[in-house]
């Protein structure tokens, strides 16, 4: 109990810090989208995964795997823009151990340049250039009893952008109690608040990167679900940033007595989201309704997820994510 003690203390006073900051814009971390298709027909809730993408939200959760697990996600945005992960995650006697890759990319982004003659100006491509954003993700998990279980993650960013370059680092920390038929997840994302995105740039200029900096939003995830019988449900609350912004999600799911390998599930969740309208940026609030199924056969699980939104992105959406647990 005294780790449970000391554990509650760091989250409390991490909590108090975020409310002393003013507001601030963020570095776009590429696992904002979801961990797979089974968290997108959830909702987004984290920390009740079963399979190897614990490793992208609470890694307290993965004491939930009995051997080995694996997961791979994919999908794209505006025909262009690629969203890829991969996560493995495996039980030893000292605890399990999970690590995970996620990128996104575009490619063949032109570089133009500009050649002006008396009566006009000429533009033309120079060359293309790929954008990739890319985070590594490490994750320990170790369980004090079976009720009680912690997760601790590291967190690489990297991305590069034509003649940019950005690195940085920072930390997860989570936690699972597990009452039986009642899980509660507690996660703090990006939880090392004085670390941020170091910018590079080659090109000299007014319009360099070079020395620019910009910060990992912290992130206070409380999730919670309730078993019963064939029926679960789900519910979170995230506040993201040093302002506070409050997303909110809760979900249902129904797993069948004649079908027992498929899952089926409604979700609804609530987010702001910050828009440009009449020359001034604004948050507005976006809700979105997802529905979504799994098959689990001999332990090979596909997660298919369709989302319709507000958020002219997510209007009609598909995902599919597939993963191997045994």
């Amino acid at each position: 109990m005294i780790v449970v003690r000391l554990f509650l203390s760091v989250v409390l006073s991490l909590l108090w810090m975020t409310s002393l900051e003013a507001f601030e814009s963020y570095y776009f971390s590429p696992d904002l989208v979801g961990s797979s298709a089974r968290s997108v027909r959830l909702g987004g809730v984290e920390g009740m995964s079963y399979h190897a993408d614990s490793v992208f939200e609470n890694p307290a959760s993965l004491y939930r795997i009995r051997r080995f697990s694996s997961s791979f996600f994919q999908t794209e945005f505006m025909q262009e823009v690629l969203y890829q992960n991969i996560a493995v995650a495996m039980k030893t006697p000292m605890g399990v151990f999970g690590l995970g890759f996620f990128n996104v990319g575009v490619d063949g982004i032109p570089k133009t340049g500009k050649q002006d003659y008396v009566d006009y100006t000429d533009y033309y491509v120079r060359y293309y250039f790929n954008y990739q954003n890319s985070l590594i993700k490490g994750s320990y998990q170790f369980s004090m009893s079976d009720y009680i279980h912690f997760g601790v993650s590291g967190s690489y960013f990297f991305s590069e952008f034509d003649t940019v370059r950005a690195t940085g680092y920072n930390g997860d920390l989570g936690l699972v109690l597990d009452l039986g038929r009642f899980d509660f997840s507690l996660l703090i994302r990006n939880l090392i608040t004085s670390n941020s995105i170091h910018f590079s740039d080659t090109e000299e200029g007014t319009n360099s990167s070079d020395g620019q900096i910009e910060k990992l939003s912290i992130q206070n995830v409380y999730s919670v679900n309730y078993r019963l019988r064939h029926f679960t449900m789900y519910g979170q609350i995230k506040t993201v940033g040093i302002q506070r912004e409050l997303h909110n999600a809760v979900g249902f799911q129904f797993n069948p007595r004649f079908l027992p390998f498929i899952k089926g599930s409604v979700a609804y969740k609530q987010y702001p989201l910050v828009v440009y309208e009449e020359g001034e940026l604004f948050s507005k609030d976006k809700q979105s309704l997802t529905v979504g199924v799994e098959i689990d056969l001999a332990g090979l699980h596909v997660n298919y997820a369709y989302e319709r939104s507000d958020h002219i992105e997510f209007e009609h959406k598909n995902y599919f994510s597939v993963g191997l647990t045994f």
